[in-house]
């Protein structure tokens, strides 16, 4: 499978939970903060995940909304986890097990959010799981 030009690709064995890390920013390259994401209640962030090994990727298989204060950092972080640059990350969503079925496939996990005074943000990921359990 070709991936569009700038996806972000991930290598993960089945049975792993998979972080996904990023650095969000506005049109004018400031990092978004969470008091500028619109939304209330855990409502702020969508993620949607599609299988790509079906005839239909376009139609996702799960829809999550996400509290843009477990998924937001107000401070870029530059943990070792984050290897990109030394500038750092200010999201970050752990997809569990569950949510990426067992078995080697292609997934794609897309997330969106509203921030004041801009347009809708949406960035993705193409998560490759390898089969390790013969499932």
């Amino acid at each position: 499978m070709k991936y569009p030009p700038k996806a972000h690709v991930i290598q993960s064995t089945e049975g792993q939970t998979v972080h996904l890390m990023a650095r969000v920013v506005t049109k004018d390259n400031v990092a978004v903060q969470q008091s500028g994401i619109t939304g209330t209640g855990g409502q702020e962030i969508t993620r949607n995940i599609f299988d790509m090994s079906v005839a239909d990727p376009i139609a996702g298989i799960a829809t999550s909304s996400l509290d843009k204060t477990a998924k937001i950092f107000d401070t870029l972080q530059t943990d070792a986890e984050w290897t990109a640059d030394t500038t750092g990350y200010n999201f970050l969503d752990s997809v569990a097990t569950a949510d990426l079925a067992t078995g080697t496939k292609r997934w794609r996990v897309q997330y969106s959010m509203v921030v004041t005074g801009e347009e809708t943000i949406t960035w993705e990921y193409f998560v490759d799981v390898q089969d390790v359990y013969g499932s």
